[in-house]
């Protein structure tokens, strides 16, 4: 996106977080913050194995409702984005795009009395309690890794669940600065605001913290787009769009209200049209399926249903959702190892359900196979398994690189310790099974 925004003469400054390939850091000028999550991840890599072991830290552990400073280095970022605007004339010749990114809201669930004064806690809910026995498999070995799996009180939940709405307001403070000092220097004169998220927060919904998974918390999130006194821009104060997007959809978009040529190979579309502005979007030729009802024709290009994946750390198989109105259907990767043949699709009705708990799939085969059958389509065609599978032979290969090329199996042993909370000689043994190698062996 931001060669794109390039072409067309834009200046890019970035900052604070942003997770990216490599390389960007020498390209772009005004950046801050290295760009990279930290290195080759046992927790990652060999997710596939199925240690049903603990790899962070039990959520109410990370409560702390007394952070002076929470997410400090979110407000140092915030204040070199100020400081920018305040140094940067806004009537230039040049247009510019800026990015800020931060962490805030996110786990450790760090808040003060400020915010947490903000939080109207009688709103707080409490979620229900999935019984232990009958998870889907894949959502307690997701809920085992995130230390997550054990009861909770209310107050416990409420106490997450209340801190993480205080790093919520935080985040908004922090934004909000950066707005208030734009239109004080006049930089929102012709100025396009873009807010999202990359990801929600389960916050104890099924017993489950951080991102990772495909139910509604994790998978939803915010996308604002604010024009000030953009010309063509005529979409009334407030308007909210029900349709389906997605974050493939904002290069498109950001490279065609930009005034450049969107790239034939994307597979998002421009929201354009939703801001009443003119779009050079040429809708691509995608199938439309017959559905029977209530599903009728769909079409991603009209942004009638939304599709994510998932294949890394806390998800032991690739997941793979799609969701079209009310109706959310998940599959799961089964390729390569015996123990995820049992990974059956989930179907939910997300009116009837907003929690997410009743799998209806066995009482809908038709429905389930109607969205199955789109979600392939998505894919051109690809079986979903020979996703999984590649996902998984490249962790394997990631693995043997940086692991098994490089210590002796005692080294890696104690290295499955330090990533899995109360690794053992039986784990060792599913990560035999799972690449033919017992750490733990002196060579």
């Amino acid at each position: 996106m931001l060669d794109e925004l390039l072409k067309l003469g834009y200046n890019a400054s970035l900052f604070g977080r942003f997770d990216i390939g490599n390389g960007i850091l020498d390209e772009y000028t005004d950046t801050s913050g290295n760009g990279f999550h930290t290195g080759p991840d046992l927790s990652i890599l060999a997710r596939a194995a199925d240690i049903r072991r603990g790899t962070k830290q039990n959520p109410y552990s990370m409560v702390d409702d007394n952070v002076t400073n929470p997410f400090s280095d979110d407000a140092d970022k915030t204040q070199n984005v100020v400081t920018f605007l305040n140094n940067h004339n806004p009537h230039t010749a040049k247009p510019w795009f800026l990015w800020l990114g931060i962490l805030d809201p996110h786990p450790p669930y760090d808040t003060n009395s400020t915010y947490l004064a903000t939080v109207n806690q009688s709103a707080v809910d409490v979620v229900p309690e999935p019984i232990v026995e009958n998870m889907h498999p894949y959502d307690s070995y997701m809920s085992i890794s995130k230390e997550a799996i054990g009861n909770y009180t209310d107050d416990q939940i409420k106490s997450i669940r209340s801190s993480y709405w205080g790093a919520v307001a935080e985040a908004d403070a922090l934004l909000g600065r950066v707005l208030q000092v734009a239109a004080e220097r006049g930089h929102l004169d012709n100025t396009i605001v873009l807010f999202t998220s990359d990801h929600g927060e389960m916050a104890m919904e099924h017993r489950q913290d951080f991102k990772n998974s495909m139910y509604e918390p994790a998978t939803r999130v915010p996308l604002i787009i604010a024009g000030f006194n953009v010309t063509n821009f005529n979409v009334p104060t407030n308007t909210v769009v029900t349709n389906f997007t997605s974050h493939i959809d904002i290069f498109p978009t950001l490279v065609d209200i930009g005034g450049g040529t969107i790239p034939t190979e994307l597979r998002g579309y421009s929201l354009a049209p939703f801001l009443n502005m003119p779009s050079s979007q040429q809708k691509k030729d995608v199938p439309n399926v017959v559905n029977s009802a209530p599903l009728g024709i769909m079409n991603r290009a009209n942004f009638e249903y939304a599709v994510s994946e998932y294949a890394s750390n806390m998800g032991n198989t690739a997941s793979f959702m799609i969701r079209q109105g009310s109706y959310k259907y998940i599959a799961f990767g089964e390729a390569l190892f015996p123990w995820f043949s049992n990974y059956t699709s989930m179907l939910f009705d997300i009116d009837n359900d907003p929690w997410e708990l009743n799998n209806i799939i066995t009482n809908n085969p038709t429905l389930a196979e109607n969205l199955h059958t789109l979600l392939v389509n998505e894919y051109q065609g690809r079986v979903l398994d020979n996703i999984d599978r590649e996902a998984k032979e490249l962790d394997l290969t990631l693995y043997t690189n940086f692991f098994l090329n490089l210590y002796t199996k005692s080294q890696i042993y104690t290295k499955f310790q330090n990533a899995y909370t109360g690794f053992n000689e039986s784990d060792a043994i599913k990560v035999q099974n799972w690449c033919g190698t017992k750490p733990g062996l002196e060579e």
